[in-house]
Formats: structure tokens, sequence, C-alpha cells
């Protein structure tokens, strides 16, 4: 694929709609990431920070760097990434609530323990529905027989890729 010659900032490395409806409309477009901007906005010696002259430097930044043009992850891999962050969430909410188990007072442990379980259920929810996107999509069966076709990578390795 060419280089894009329109980039948009890619907050966080998230997609966002805006590159979704331009990969759909078959427009080449490119995420960046503000770093990269940025540091090409100070070479080119622009120091003001308005929207008009961000606009401009992301526009020089594409026609001179031309950021190469990524086509969108399909539908289940699109899913599995956001199931995987909400794991993520969960798996520090959960931390979060363990450190302060030596900190909460009888009274309140219940609540916490209460807390605790539903943290278990939810991100037990979650691997099975990972799982289950995983298993529909031949893409992701194929990924994981080539995985574990290597000796040094077994099943439990695999899944979580």
């Amino acid at each position: 694929m060419a280089g894009a010659r329109r980039a948009h900032i890619r907050p966080g490395g998230a997609t966002g709609g805006l590159e979704t409806a331009a990969t759909t409309a078959g427009l080449p477009v490119a995420g960046v990431t503000p770093t990269r901007v940025r540091a090409f906005a100070t070479a080119s010696g622009q120091r003001a920070k308005t929207a008009a002259l961000d606009a401009r430097v992301l526009a020089q930044f594409a026609a001179r760097r031309r950021p190469p043009a990524r086509p969108m992850p399909d539908a289940v891999t699109q899913e599995l990434r956001g199931l995987l962050a909400r794991r993520r969430q969960l798996g520090k909410m959960r931390t979060a609530e363990l450190n302060r188990r030596r900190t909460v007072s009888a009274r309140l442990r219940p609540q916490q323990e209460a807390r605790l379980a539903l943290l278990r259920e939810q991100v037990a929810a979650i691997d099975r529905e990972r799982e289950q996107a995983r298993a529909a999509s031949p893409a992701w069966q194929a990924t994981a027989a080539l995985l574990c076709s290597s000796p040094r990578i077994v099943p439990g390795v695999a899944r979580p890729l």
C-alpha cells in the first residue's frame, strides 16, 4: 500500500470513527502518534499551537513523510481488542481492591468481598466471550495453530495472543 496522503492524530493508539469511515470509503488514511507530528512541527520551526496550525502541520507531515496507510483490522480483531482492554481494566480494579484488603475495616469487608467476586465473574465472562470470538474466526484459529506448531509455545501461551 502506498503512503497515505491523509493522516490523523491517533489519541492513545485508539482508532476512532474517523479512521473507520475513511477506510470504508476507500481513502488511504494513516493514524499517527502525536509525538511524531510534534517532533516534525518542532523541526519545521512551528511553535504556536492553534487548531488551524495543527491542521496545517498535520497536512504537511502527511505530504512529506507519507506515513504508511494500514488496513483496518477486521471486526473480530476489533472486538477482541475491546474485550482485552476491558479485561485489563478489570484486572487493575481487582489489584486495587486486593491492595486495600489490609486497610478495610471488618464492617466493610463483606462489601469488598462482594466487589471482588463481581470482578472475578466479569473477568470470567470476558474470557468466555474472547474464546467464542476466537473460535468463530478462521483467521484467529490459523494464527493459534501456527503458534502452537512451535514446540516452545503451548496452547495456554497462545490463547491470550
